[in-house]
C-alpha cells in the first residue's frame, strides 16, 4: 500500500512536471532543471513598502534538483536576478518564491 507521499511524488512525475502539461526546463541558480514558474496575478507588478514596484515569481521545482535555497538569498531564474522570500518543502516540492525590484 503506498502512503500519501509516494503518491503525490507520482501524481508530480505524472502531471505536474510533464513537460506537455505544465512544467518547462529553466536555469535555476545555474542548474537547469524541470519546474512551473508562476508569475503575479496578471503579471502585474508588487508594490512593496519602499513604493517600488517588483516582480514577484513562484517557482515549483522538486526537491533535490537544486539545492534549496535560503530567506534573502540572491537566486536567478533564466539569468534574472531575484531575492528569496520564502521557500517551503512541501512532501517534497519546494515552492520558492522569488521578487526583484523592477527597473
Amino acid at each position: 500500500m503506498s502512503t500519501l507521499r509516494e503518491d503525490f511524488l507520482e501524481d508530480l512525475d505524472s502531471v505536474f512536471f510533464d513537460a506537455e502539461e505544465f512544467a518547462s526546463e529553466h536555469d535555476l541558480n545555474g542548474t537547469v532543471a524541470l519546474c512551473i514558474l508562476q508569475y503575479a496575478k496578471n503579471n502585474k507588478p508588487a508594490v512593496n513598502y519602499d513604493g517600488m514596484e517588483q516582480a514577484v515569481l513562484t517557482v515549483y521545482v522538486k526537491a533535490g534538483l537544486i539545492e534549496k535555497p535560503v530567506f534573502h538569498q540572491n537566486f536567478t531564474v533564466d539569468r534574472d536576478l531575484y531575492l528569496v522570500e520564502s521557500c517551503k518543502d512541501i512532501m517534497g516540492l519546494l515552492k520558492i518564491e522569488l521578487a526583484a525590484n523592477d527597473i
